[in-house]
C-alpha cells in the first residue's frame, strides 16, 4: 500500500474557529460616525474552521484542530461542525476561555470590514502540547491560515505543528491570512509569519497581503520571494483578478468568473476548500484553480462566511461557464 493510500483522503485543518456577527450597511461610516444596518445574523465562522466546513461539505472528509470556549458560542460551534460532518475529535473546548467573536461590516458591494473581538479567546490558547498529540501522518494533507499567529501561546503552536506534519511527510498548506491590527505590521508577527511560510509545502495568499508580509509593491516579485523560502506552489488570490499559482519554474493564470457579489465573507476561505478539494481529488494544477475559482464564485453569490453547497453544484457551474474555464494558461518561467 503507498504512503497515499495509507493516509486516505482526509484533511486537517488547524486554526481559528470563531462566531461571526454580521449586518449589511449602505457604507462603511467614518470615525465618529453612524451607518444603519439590517439585522444582525449570527453565523459560524473563523477562517481555519470555515475551511473545515467547506472542504467537508465539498465532499472531501475534514477534522478541525483548534479550541474553542466552554460557552455558548463554542457549543454552537461545535454543533455546526456536527452538522457538516467535520470530526472534533481534535477540537478541545476549554472551561474558563470565552470563544472569539467577529462583527463584519457588509456595504453595498458585498465588501467587508471585520472588528475581531477575540483578543485572548480560546482558539489563541492552542499548546504544544495539543499539536504533539497529533499523528499527522493520517492525513492526506494538513492546512492552516494565520489568524493564530496574533497572539501566543497559538503563534508557537501553530508554528510547531506545521512542522511536525512536514517532517511526517504530510504536505502542510498555509494560508497567510494576514490580520493586523490598526494596519501595523509588527516584527514578532512578521517573523511568526515567515516561519509559518517555510513550514509550508504550499502557500496561499492574497496579492495585497504579499505585499505587505515581504515589504514590496510589486505582487509578483512577493511571491518569488515567498517561493525562495522553501514552498513548492504559492498561490495567490487576486478577486476580481483571478489566481495565479508559481513554483519554480511555471506560472499559471486563471480568471475569475464573473459572478454578481452579494457577500464576499468567506471568498478566501471558500477558494482554499475548493483547491483542496480538488487536490484530493487528483486534479492537476490548471484545473485545481478552475475548481477554486468557482467555489469562490459560488460562495461571493450568497450570504453567510461558509458555502451552502457541495461538489455537484461546482460541477454544474464549471459546465455553465466551460468558457472561462478554458481561459486558464501556463506557462514557463525558464
Amino acid at each position: 500500500m503507498n504512503q497515499q493510500q495509507t493516509r486516505g483522503d482526509r484533511v486537517l485543518s488547524i486554526g481559528d474557529a470563531l462566531v461571526d456577527l454580521s449586518t449589511h450597511v449602505s457604507n462603511i461610516p467614518v470615525a465618529g460616525g453612524c451607518t444603519w444596518g439590517s439585522a444582525v445574523n449570527l453565523s459560524p465562522g473563523g477562517a481555519s474552521a470555515n475551511v473545515a466546513a467547506n472542504t467537508s461539505r465539498l465532499g472531501i472528509g475534514s477534522a478541525f484542530l483548534g479550541c474553542v470556549g466552554d460557552d455558548y458560542y463554542g457549543h454552537y460551534l461545535l454543533d455546526a461542525f456536527t452538522q457538516c460532518g467535520v470530526d472534533t475529535t481534535l477540537t478541545h473546548v476549554l472551561t474558563g476561555a470565552f470563544t472569539g467573536i467577529v462583527f463584519a461590516l457588509v456595504d453595498s458591494c458585498g465588501e467587508r470590514t471585520f472588528v475581531p473581538c477575540a483578543l485572548g479567546a480560546a482558539h489563541t490558547q492552542l499548546s504544544h502540547d495539543q499539536v504533539r498529540q497529533v499523528d499527522y501522518s493520517a492525513f492526506r494533507l494538513v492546512h492552516a491560515c494565520g489568524v493564530c499567529l496574533v497572539e501566543s501561546p497559538s503563534r508557537e503552536a501553530l508554528i510547531k505543528a506545521l512542522r511536525l506534519a512536514k517532517d511526517q511527510g504530510t504536505p502542510t498548506y498555509y494560508d497567510l491570512n494576514l490580520r493586523l491590527d490598526a494596519g501595523i505590521f509588527t516584527d514578532p508577527y512578521r517573523e511568526a509569519q515567515w516561519a509559518a511560510v517555510e513550514a509550508a509545502s504550499v502557500v496561499l495568499a492574497g496579492d495585497y497581503e504579499l505585499t505587505q508580509l515581504a515589504q514590496s509593491e510589486d505582487w509578483l516579485k512577493a511571491a518569488r520571494l515567498v517561493l525562495e523560502r522553501g514552498p513548492e506552489w504559492i498561490i495567490v488570490k487576486r478577486g476580481m483578478d483571478g489566481a495565479v499559482a508559481l513554483s519554480e519554474d511555471e506560472q499559471i493564470v486563471s480568471p475569475a468568473f464573473q459572478v454578481v457579489a452579494v457577500d464576499a465573507t468567506g471568498a478566501g476561505d471558500a477558494f482554499d476548500a475548493g483547491f483542496i478539494a480538488a487536490t484530493v481529488r487528483g486534479l492537476d494544477m490548471p484545473s485545481a484553480l478552475v475548481y477554486a475559482n468557482a467555489v469562490g464564485a459560488l460562495k461571493v453569490m450568497h450570504n453567510g462566511s461558509r458555502i451552502s453547497f457541495g461538489h455537484q453544484a461546482v460541477e454544474v457551474f464549471l459546465h455553465q461557464n466551460a468558457r472561462t474555464c478554458l481561459q486558464t494558461r501556463a506557462t514557463s518561467k525558464s
